[in-house]
């Protein structure tokens, strides 16, 4: 069905809270481009800094991985990845 490809899934996944290897990925990489990591957080640790984000800025920590699923599929297409 049009429009139902593997990122719409990705996201559908990741909104109802089901972490995939996919989106822990681009979480990680925001992760370590943002704070200058020298490498990336565990899951426990990824997930930690987001829940103190996402409450720092009043928003729920799916809304906050949402915005961050976005801004970095947006960056590597603007790269040419996909």
């Amino acid at each position: 069905m049009p429009g139902f490809g593997a990122a719409t899934w990705e996201c559908f996944a990741m909104q109802l809270g089901v972490r995939t290897a996919a989106s822990h990925q681009l979480v990680c990489d925001f992760l370590v481009e943002t704070l200058a990591l020298e490498s990336p957080p565990s899951t426990a640790d990824a997930e930690d800094l987001v829940a103190a984000a996402a409450a720092r800025l009043e928003i729920t920590p799916a809304t906050f991985t949402h915005a961050i699923w976005r801004y970095q599929r947006r960056q590597r297409r603007a790269a040419g990845a996909r």
